[in-house]
């Protein structure tokens, strides 16, 4: 952007040499796509960084260095974007039509590899998973033909049991025959015995009643006797009780009157100690003051002590910060004195060179303007019109313009560039977006099918199992089999199945397979 000129004297360097800038140029390779890419983003043009001919403005050499110095500057900031690496040309056109839709057939063709694989594999296992209910169900009716074989093996065990259990009975029952007999006569004799028994029982039971009957009025008759001196005994026993009262009652009235006493005793003793002490007031009071006159001395020696331990330290502090004061003092001034010393170097330097600059633009200035260059009359009297400083401010005034202009020019070209940039770069990736959201359609799609597919042909199977699971017809489990092509273990395992139930074996051969049907 353009600035207004300031009133101080302007520093301008004096441009690099014919000789920098052909090599500065030489660098900047115009065939380099990075460099292409970093001028596209600056806006710099081809032509702008061409080197310039010094023969094309001979009488203008502030003209000449300005545009050179403008030339430098703008190669310098295209080798700075290139370096940056934020321009490579593999950035510009990377989502060509080509890539994108080389990438979304791998990609597609990817899928489709994949559900291949899954379908082989779901195959696989839904053959495994079909072997296997075979297989169960083989077990199963093999295990149903050893039962029903047990079975027959138990029943008949179970008729030879029953014959010979019948015979032990009939053996049995002849031997419970005689005993039943002899049973008989045994309970006669028992229950004959037993009412003997029973006679001899009823006989000392009445005599043991008699003498029941007779001790229990014995002990009537001492039961009266006993309650009579019992009381006597109470009615002794109240009266002592009633002794005993009295006497207890007595005893607390006597010690009533003795506590009575004591505390009268002990009023009087208070009474008198504390007519002892209103005549002992006037010592304790002394006493009392002579301890806070102590105390006070104490507190004010030890606050004197303390503020005498504070202001030693305040003072070593202040030293401190004395000192500290000083050494910065010190420092600060080695400081001022040396910048002042640099500024006024650099200032002397500057403004000498400035001096010699301005000097030998004024020297060319006036040789331009001589009359011997300018044709006689006209350069006179333009000298006479104008001063040298005048012409070079208005010469400077309209390269500085000139200058302000291309970077502007330049400027627009950027910002035209990187709008458009982030316009391609939107729709790039909005076509990347719908390139994948078709993908993903087109994916879903397929695995969608593929899904329906893999049902159907699972329920298919499953009722072609469940049809051959409990069928008595054995040609329609061997054609499924044939149809599914089982692998040599479960052949071999099914085979086996089929030789425990008697069954017609099945046989497949495969090629590298040493068994054969």
């Amino acid at each position: 952007p353009w600035v207004a000129p300031s009133r101080a004297r302007p520093a301008a360097p004096p441009p690099p040499g014919r000789d920098e800038a052909e090599a500065a140029m030489a660098e900047l390779d115009l065939g380099s796509a990075k460099i292409k890419a970093a001028m596209r983003v600056l806006g710099v043009l081809p032509r702008e960084v061409q080197p310039l001919d010094p023969t094309a403005f001979e009488g203008q050499e502030v003209r000449f260095k300005h545009l050179e110095q403008k030339r430098q500057n703008l190669i310098m900031e295209v080798h700075r974007k290139a370096e940056e690496g934020d321009v490579s040309p593999n950035k510009l056109g990377a989502l060509g039509g080509e890539s994108r839709e080389a990438r979304n057939r791998a990609f597609m063709e990817e899928v489709a590899r994949a559900e291949a694989a899954n379908f082989a594999t779901m195959q696989k296992l839904a053959k495994k998973d079909v072997q296997k209910v075979i297989i169960q169900e083989l077990e199963q009716k093999v295990n149903a033909f050893r039962t029903a074989k047990k079975l027959e093996d138990n029943k008949r065990r179970m008729k030879d049991l029953l014959a010979k259990r019948d015979e032990e009975l009939a053996a049995r029952q002849k031997e419970a025959a005689k005993k039943a007999d002899k049973i008989a006569d045994v309970r006669n004799r028992a229950v004959k015995a037993v009412q003997e028994h029973g006679e001899e029982l009823t006989e000392s039971l009445r005599i043991a009643n008699e003498r029941a009957e007779k001790a229990i009025a014995e002990r009537k008759a001492a039961e009266a006797d006993e309650r009579m001196r019992n009381r006597l005994k109470r009615s002794d026993i109240f009266d002592r009780q009633a002794a005993l009262s009295n006497t207890l009652l007595k005893s607390r009235e006597e010690a009533y009157r003795a506590h009575c006493e004591k505390m009268d005793a002990k009023d009087r003793w208070l009474e008198e100690q504390l007519a002892s002490r209103q005549s002992n007031v006037e010592f304790i009071a002394e006493k009392q003051q002579r301890t806070r006159e102590n105390v006070r001395q104490f507190l004010e020696e030890k606050q004197a002590k303390t503020e005498e331990k504070y202001w030693e330290i305040c003072a070593r502090h202040d030293q401190a910060a004395r000192v500290r004061q000083e050494n910065l003092s010190a420092t600060v001034k080695e400081f001022q004195a040396r910048n002042s010393k640099r500024v006024q170097s650099h200032s002397n330097r500057y403004e000498r060179m400035l001096e010699e600059w301005e000097r030998e633009q004024i020297r060319k200035q006036n040789e331009r303007m001589s009359p011997k260059s300018s044709g006689g009359g006209e350069g006179a009297a333009l000298l006479k019109t104008y001063s040298d400083s005048v012409l070079l401010a208005a010469e400077r005034r309209r390269n500085h313009a000139e200058v302000v202009g291309s970077n502007r020019e330049r400027l627009r070209r950027a910002h035209h560039y990187e709008v458009e940039q982030q316009v391609d770069k939107l729709r790039s990736m909005r076509e990347k977006v719908q390139v994948m959201q078709d993908a993903k359609a087109n994916a879903d799609k397929r695995r969608t099918e593929v899904t329906a597919n893999c049902a159907r042909e699972k329920m298919h199977l499953q009722d072609r199992v469940d049809r051959s699971k409990n069928s008595r017809d054995p040609e329609k489990m061997y054609n499924m089999l044939e149809d599914l092509d089982p692998d040599p273990e479960a052949v071999a395992r099914i085979n086996e199945l089929l030789g425990e139930l008697g069954m017609p074996k099945i046989g497949f051969i495969k090629e590298g397979d040493e068994e054969g049907k």
